[in-house]
This record gives structure tokens, C-alpha cells and sequence, in this order.
């Protein structure tokens, strides 16, 4: 009998924190790790969300890439990660027709990257 009151009150005091903490961490914004969100379903499970943003309304920072943006940003927590394709010699595009999609030649070379910004400043933290 006496074995088993340290354990019981260990699962008891361990209890209360544990509930707290699965609490709090309801309240958290989600991550979005993945392309379409967290379910793969483009939805997305915040309910307070803005109904218009342009460059004046509700939009926080921006960060202007040096290549084209390759995916879905993706949210972890406080940072922001973003893939970008450099293309090493811009003059190989030919001209933009109005109304039609920029292909790619095959000469076309791309160098990648992937940037990690703060999601609150939209700072560069770091790009490999």
C-alpha cells in the first residue's frame, strides 16, 4: 500500500499541468505545415479571420523574393518558411503576351532556396 501512494500522488500532480497545458495550447493559432493546410483540405480552422486586406488593410509585413515563390508557405509556430526559385539567367524568359502564362525554356536554370521569416515582422531569419 505504501508503494502506491507516491504513484497516485505523482499522476495527481502531474494531472492538473497536464490539463492546463492542453488548455493553453488550444488557444494557439494552428500551424500550417503542409501544402492546402494542416488537413490537406485548404481549410482553414481559425474563425477570426479578415474579410478584405490589400497594401493599406489589414496586411501586416511582406517580403519581396528575389525568384518566383514555389509553394505553399508553410506556418510553424512563430516562423514563416517559404521556397523560392532563382533563375541564374533572367534573359533566357522571352517577352510576357498579355494574358498568357510565362513558360519556362529548357535552358531555364533554377537555383533554390528556402527562407525562414519571423511571423510577426516578416524579417529574414535565415535562407539556405
Amino acid at each position: 500500500m505504501n508503494i502506491l501512494k507516491p504513484t497516485l500522488f505523482v499522476r495527481k500532480n502531474l494531472f492538473i499541468p497536464l490539463i492546463l497545458l492542453a488548455i493553453l495550447t488550444s488557444f494557439k493559432p494552428e500551424n500550417w505545415p503542409q501544402f492546402r493546410g494542416p488537413n490537406s483540405n485548404q481549410i482553414a480552422l481559425e474563425t477570426v479571420l479578415p474579410l478584405e486586406w490589400n497594401m493599406q488593410k489589414n496586411l501586416l509585413w511582406k517580403h519581396d523574393l528575389a525568384g518566383r515563390g514555389w509553394s505553399c508557405p508553410i506556418v510553424w509556430e512563430n516562423k514563416v518558411f517559404v521556397t523560392n526559385a532563382v533563375l541564374e539567367d533572367p534573359s533566357v524568359l522571352p517577352e510576357i503576351e498579355e494574358g498568357k502564362r510565362q513558360e519556362n525554356p529548357d535552358s531555364a536554370i533554377y537555383n533554390f532556396e528556402v527562407i525562414c521569416l519571423d511571423i510577426d515582422t516578416g524579417r529574414e531569419i535565415w535562407k539556405k
